[in-house]
């Protein structure tokens, strides 16, 4: 009896939580995997072309070093998985500095151009977006092969707050996100 009332309660739930998140149709749960992949960028980078990175930012107030690399990104990255166009040209002084980074080509083409470091945010008038700020930012590049490896964390807490229903990022639905307040 008590078994029997746990699985039903249990299996109610469930049935509840279907039809809610089926009421929205799929585009909840699209939006919710939408979120986790645009939380890390990650992979082996290749290029045709000889490039050089030795460059990272961490957590966006604090950057050193350049980087300047057009290639392709095989892993995980602006969004994306697979084999990805990417480009970056970024530099860092420590508390100043600057990213510039595309991925992807045509329709699926994203591209972040924003200051990084303490003194760069705090010179400008708005915040950079938030898929790269917060993030800590790493290339390694020498010559045609190299690693990217970035933790985006507005985007982490973006992925948590989606299951609420909030959406802080603006991204859902959207190519590019912006504040939420903007």
């Amino acid at each position: 009896m008590v078994v029997n009332r746990s699985l039903s309660r249990t299996l109610g739930l469930l049935v509840l939580f279907c039809l809610l998140a089926g009421s929205t149709g799929c585009t909840y749960l699209k939006h919710r995997a939408e979120d986790l992949v645009e939380t890390f960028d990650v992979g082996l980078m290749v290029s045709g072309k000889p490039g050089l990175a030795v460059y990272g930012c961490g957590a966006s107030i604090a950057c050193l070093g350049f980087s300047n690399v057009d290639g392709w990104c095989l892993g995980m990255g602006g969004g994306q998985v697979g084999i990805i166009r990417h480009k970056n040209t970024c530099y860092g002084r420590m508390f100043y500095g600057y990213e510039d980074m595309v991925w992807g080509r045509g329709g699926s083409r994203r591209h972040y151009s924003h200051p990084q470091g303490l003194y760069s945010i705090a010179a400008e008038s708005k915040l950079p977006p938030p898929a790269y700020f917060p993030a800590c930012v790493h290339y390694v590049h020498v010559l045609f092969i190299g690693a990217v490896a970035n933790a985006r964390y507005a985007e982490m807490i973006d992925f948590i707050l989606g299951f609420t229903g909030f959406d802080m990022a603006y991204d859902d639905g959207r190519k590019m996100g912006k504040w939420f307040w903007q």
